[in-house]
This record gives structure tokens, C-alpha cells and sequence, in this order.
């Protein structure tokens, strides 16, 4: 089982500065992203300039670069330097099976976004220990978590393997 640091940010947006590191890297998987450079990520296109980056999903769309489910990622193992996956995890049936599958298909050293929306209006610290216990369930299978910030409902989680 590989040890990776999570870090829950509380007290401002990371979407942007994870997107600006990711981008540097030389392979990016956007997973769930629908079309290339969708909708937040539209901004940043010129920063992927030298990457290799490909967008899947899994219903057909002429803008995509891979038409797959999350749970059958078709990359080699230790491919990917980069993951984004924004807004996913809550419409796979099981997350679980897709955190280990881009576990999976993560270089060692490589960088991962995660952002999970919270629907309910519940405070910081009870959010805190959702997203906390959360990430416990669907990771157990692939890395050990050691939480380092708070969260919110409106939260952004950042993972990386080497830390972000």
C-alpha cells in the first residue's frame, strides 16, 4: 500500500493552483472531464501546451480523447504524471473501484485532484469529518491517509503521492 499525503483545504479555493502544477507535468489524465479543457478548465488550455494531456469519458463526444468508464482505465500502470477528476466520484456507482483504478494508473511521484461537491448544509467541522471518513472508505484499497487541513462543503481535495 503506498502512503500519500491528502491535504483538505478550508479557507480558500485550490482548484486554480492544483490545475497551474498539474499542468507542468508531462501526462494528464482528465477523467469524467466530458470534452477537452470543459468548462473550468477552458481557462488554463494554454498552460497544457506542453503536455500530453487526454480527456476521457464515458459517453461519446467528438472534442474527447478516450470513451471509457472509469473503472476500465486503458492506460499502462504508472502512466499518468497528472489526474484531474472534478465532479466524478459522486456519479460513479463504485468510487471506491475508481480510486484504486487511477491509483493504479498513478506514477509514483505523480499529482492527483479530486473534487467531490457537498450538497448538504452541515458545518465545517462535520463536513471535516465526512470528507475525512470519505476518503478513509474510498481509498482504504490503494493508499493510507494521514489528513492534514480541515474542510468545507465547498471543498477541493488535492492528493499527491509526494505531496502537493
Amino acid at each position: 500500500m503506498t502512503s500519500v499525503e491528502v491535504k483538505i483545504i478550508l479557507e480558500r479555493d485550490i482548484f486554480a493552483e492544483c490545475i497551474e502544477e498539474l499542468s507542468k507535468r508531462k501526462v494528464i489524465l482528465d477523467l469524467g472531464g466530458r470534452r477537452r479543457f470543459y468548462k473550468w478548465l477552458a481557462p488554463f488550455k494554454e498552460k497544457f501546451a506542453s503536455s500530453h494531456y487526454f480527456c476521457l469519458d464515458i459517453l461519446p463526444n467528438p472534442n474527447l480523447d478516450v470513451v471509457e468508464d472509469i473503472l476500465f482505465l486503458p492506460f499502462a500502470s504508472e502512466s499518468a504524471d497528472g489526474i484531474i477528476c472534478h465532479s466524478v466520484l459522486e456519479h460513479v456507482y463504485e468510487p471506491q473501484l475508481a480510486v484504486k483504478e487511477i491509483s493504479r494508473v498513478l506514477k509514483q511521484g505523480g499529482g492527483a485532484f479530486f473534487y467531490v461537491p457537498f450538497l448538504y448544509h452541515i458545518t465545517e467541522a462535520k463536513a471535516n469529518q465526512i470528507a475525512i471518513a470519505l476518503l478513509r472508505m474510498l481509498c482504504s484499497t490503494c493508499i493510507e491517509i494521514s489528513p492534514k487541513y480541515g474542510c468545507n462543503r465547498s471543498t477541493a481535495t488535492s492528493a499527491s503521492r509526494l505531496g502537493f
